[in-house]
């Protein structure tokens, strides 16, 4: 019963570890990437009103290569 209880004690901790890094993996997009995503799409339609769209003029030669 001692053996049982001190092993019992010794798996707690990382257990508790795992199950804290398992719902971080699980729940990283919301946690992490979805913030970026919402900054970098109000991002984008403030940059994109305000930037000119230009035409590039590409050679023969590029559009042989092309």
């Amino acid at each position: 019963m001692n053996r049982l209880r001190s092993r019992l004690k010794a798996c707690i901790g990382p257990s508790i570890i795992v199950g804290v890094v398992a719902l971080l993996w699980f729940f990283r997009a919301e946690l992490f990437i979805g913030k970026r995503a919402s900054d970098t799409q109000t991002g984008k339609k403030t940059s994109e009103s305000t930037e000119k769209q230009t035409v590039l003029e590409i050679s023969e030669q590029a559009r042989k290569n092309l």
